[in-house]
């Protein structure tokens, strides 16, 4: 038998600092004889369709161990499976069918679970912000990182930094390979671990942790109008297959790449994906061994109903054939995955099962991620887009599909970061002046620098005061001026630097935390803050407005009060402030890219090079339904005239309260 010896280096594991002490960690691939020939046959395969990479004897087993080196060399770098193979003059098919069998994962598999052990590691020995730390670690979003990283380690990213200890890593691999017996093996190919100590669980979910029970209680609701798709019949067929195993009480979800058809973004089905409990197996293929549809001539045995049909005595041998080929023998492509391919009213259904890990085989465990999906009468549980989105392979027509559905053609917190991260401490300089210069102006009317916004407040003296994506400090300094605990919270770091130089010359104090609003530290700053204040533009930086109430809620105290002043939802559908921004229907949910508000005081050749943002407009209803819903009491919403023309609409001010806990 071939054997792949693969032994990590130590584990750290320590509850002070879990990458202190070290664990030994080590695990054996088995190749039985039927594994040699497949890896034989991939290479002469591959040779004999003459590929230009693959020469003759160019590339062995053993040689995946540079490849692993020279991952891990490039760990931080973009790394994809074609890019590696380029390097070693392979083809991917080769390096992708050695690796997955030698390795006993793809090859991003191994890379992802590399980048979230060292992600783990500078989380815990650094102060870097989880935008950055998602950048670096090949993820286009914050949410990404974190759903990721919570899949690996079972707990966010926000832990981490709580002194939560950290008790998996995945270390290098380090591959010996002997030859040792002949053909007597009849193992099948498999990954299993050998000797290792009972209370070092090298096994990870690979899944994020449950988002619901058997009623679901799925983030969203997805309402399908029948009557308008296109492809009908795999509508019917859907339907009407989620009916029966919902009236037959079996757990399932729409999997794959039906899940995409299943929201509604149709395409030609080949097949339909469906996810099952591990150990439902042995029910679900009695439910479509009774159910299966026969193609071959009809007899006398054949069912009333087209979708109860069942063989018997009196079958053809086509029809039984034809059975044969859709109702396999499971298979097993990994340690907790298993598959059969069944029958429903001639459409191939792929029957998935998830689970031989330290999960407990519940409703629960596979409800996880779910969305539901409302067709006519029938509530189909659906794994979410979002999940799809952030796990999926990138660059192909589907993840495209689900990308632009999602409004995320790209990760849009990131773009926003370096758009306002383009000179704009230069900026700040030309517009605003000198730091000393914006401080004196600050100090002698600190009142009159807070405009219409004074009349909001109830009081400075000893309020701490949260000012959501403050800028340049414009309003901060003031309200520091007239007493006010205030702390920043924005993206940019130029904005940070010119805040800061104008509240040193000010002589007042004024905390400022460059981080995405969105993932700011709770755990320090909820309930801590008075008032919640934001000014200028603000929403449309944020694509989910619901989400963004909920931070703000989270930071005031009981009692506390929200101040939003921001562009009125009338410029969606005129440039009245003049910003150059395109205009659109009212009711429009789309995500637009746009230039910065400030871009039109530089030259078109500078305007041209400035990165673009991504902005979400909302209406005046959801706005307000976003302050009411997540648990504020509204107290006024004050609309205020255009600057450019004192007829329209321009901005509006809504200010609501956290409600006092009650007994």
């Amino acid at each position: 038998m071939l054997f792949a010896y693969v032994a990590s280096d130590f584990v750290q594991r320590v509850h002070e600092n879990p990458w202190q002490k070290m664990q030994f960690q080590s695990f054996k691939v088995r190749l039985s004889p039927i594994a040699i020939d497949n890896i034989l046959t991939i290479v002469y395969t591959d040779q004999k369709e003459g590929d230009d990479f693959m020469q003759p004897g160019s590339f062995s087993l053993s040689d995946l161990q540079a490849v692993l080196n020279y991952i891990e060399e490039n760990l931080l770098e973009e790394l994809t499976p074609a890019a590696i193979a380029a390097h070693f003059f392979v083809s991917v098919s080769v390096l992708s069918q050695l690796f997955k069998i030698v390795c006993g994962m793809t090859i991003m598999e191994y890379v992802r679970n590399r980048r979230l052990t060292l992600a783990a590691q500078d989380l815990s020995a650094s102060d870097a912000s989880i935008l950055d730390l998602a950048f670096k670690y090949g993820y286009d979003t914050p949410e990404a990182f974190t759903k990721a990283f919570s899949r690996f380690h079972g707990f966010p990213p926000s832990f981490v930094r709580r002194g939560f200890p950290v008790s998996k890593a995945f270390w290098p691999l380090h591959l010996n390979v002997t030859v040792q017996g002949g053909w007597n093996c009849t193992n099948l190919t498999k990954s299993s671990r050998a000797e290792q100590d009972s209370s070092a669980d090298f096994c990870y979910n690979p899944f994020i942790k449950n988002k619901g029970g058997r009623q679901m209680q799925s983030k969203s609701v997805c309402r399908i109008d029948l009557s308008k798709m296109q492809f009908q019949k795999e509508w019917d067929i859907l339907c009407s297959l989620a009916e029966e195993l919902l009236q037959n009480r079996i757990p399932f979800k729409v999997d794959g790449k039906t899940m995409i058809f299943a929201h509604g973004l149709e395409f030609p089905l080949e097949k339909i994906c469906l996810t099952f409990k591990w150990g439902d197996k042995p029910v679900v293929k009695d439910f479509f061994q009774n159910r299966l549809t026969l193609l071959a001539p009809k007899n006398s045995c054949q069912r009333e109903s087209i979708t109860s049909k069942r063989f018997c005595d009196g079958d053809s041998q086509a029809e039984k054939e034809y059975a044969h080929e859709y109702d396999s023998e499971t298979r097993h492509t990994a340690e907790n995955f298993k598959y059969f391919d069944a029958i429903y009213r001639g459409m191939k259904i792929r029957c998935m099962f998830y689970g031989d890990c330290p999960n407990a085989d519940t409703d629960a465990f596979l409800y996880r991620n779910t969305d539901s999906v409302q067709a006519g009468n029938l509530l189909i549980p659906v794994q979410s887009l979002e999940f799809y989105y952030e796990n999926a392979e990138e660059n192909t027509p589907y993840y495209d599909m689900v990308a632009k559905y999602l409004g995320k053609p790209e990760n849009y917190r990131i773009r926003n970061k370096q758009a306002w991260e383009y000179s704009a401490y230069e900026f700040w300089l030309q517009n605003c002046g000198q730091p000393s210069e914006r401080a004196r102006k600050s100090l002698e009317n600190p009142l009159g620098m807070l405009k219409k916004y004074a009349a909001y407040f109830d009081g400075y003296a000893g309020v701490r005061i949260a000012n959501i994506c403050g800028s340049c400090g414009k309003k901060a300094v003031p309200l520091a001026v007239l007493g006010a605990e205030v702390t920043v919270f924005d993206i940019s770091e130029d904005n940070r630097k010119y805040a800061l130089e104008v509240a040193e010359a000010a002589k007042v104090p004024l905390n400022y935390e460059v981080c995405d609003v969105l993932e700011l530290d709770r755990e320090k700053y909820g309930s801590y803050f008075d008032v919640v204040f934001m000014e200028g533009g603000i929403l449309h930086y944020f694509h989910d407005i619901n989400e963004f109430m909920e931070i703000l809620y989270a930071l005031l105290k009981n009692g506390g009060k929200m101040i939003c002043s921001d562009f009125h939802p009338f410029s969606k559908i005129a440039d009245i402030l003049q910003f150059g921004q395109p205009s659109m229907s009212y009711f429009s949910t789309d995500v637009y890219e746009g230039e910065m508000a400030h871009a039109h005081f530089y030259s078109d050749a500078v305007r041209e090079k400035m990165p673009k943002c991504l902005y979400r407009k909302y209406t005046v209803s959801e706005i307000i339904n976003a302050v009411i819903n997540c648990g504020f009491r509204l107290e006024r919403f004050d609309e205020h005239p255009a600057w450019t023309n004192e007829m329209l609409p321009g901005e509006f001010t809504i200010t609501a309260t956290k409600p006092t806990a009650t007994l």
